[in-house]
């Protein structure tokens, strides 16, 4: 008997963390979960931007939005042979990972976003 309600407790459970975007037994977001999509996004484009960031000089340097449809996280430093990579990566990730973010109405926060200029420090840009 206690075995059965061990069983059915845990089944409970699954389900619960499952309907709550949760892998069962962890509380890492699932891929297709809102917290997942955004993650797997903030990924693909910073492994993009880090990809991108050698530099000789400042002039080497500038801004790109660090944003898709699944989040907004303001701006990051690349160089400027990356800049259409990275425009490129958030195209892909708002046509795949993001695609239904809205749609399946998950939450997308605009944080408040200061100015910033990119440097050229230490050959990376920042």
């Amino acid at each position: 008997m206690k075995r059965a309600l061990a069983l059915g407790a845990f089944l409970v459970g699954a389900l619960l963390g499952t309907a709550c975007g949760k892998a069962p037994g962890t509380s890492a977001p699932t891929p297709d979960s809102c917290d997942g999509r955004r993650e797997t996004a903030q990924k693909q484009v910073q492994d993009t931007i880090e990809y991108h960031l050698q530099c000789s000089t400042d002039n080497d340097c500038t801004q790109v939005p660090f944003a898709t449809l699944c989040f907004d996280s303001c701006t990051r430093a690349v160089n400027t042979q990356g800049v259409s990579a990275v425009r490129e990566a958030v195209a892909r990730v708002d046509q795949t990972v993001c695609a239904t973010y809205e749609q399946d109405h998950c939450p997308l926060i605009h944080p408040p976003c200061l100015p910033a200029t990119a440097i050229c420090k230490h050959g990376y840009c920042r």
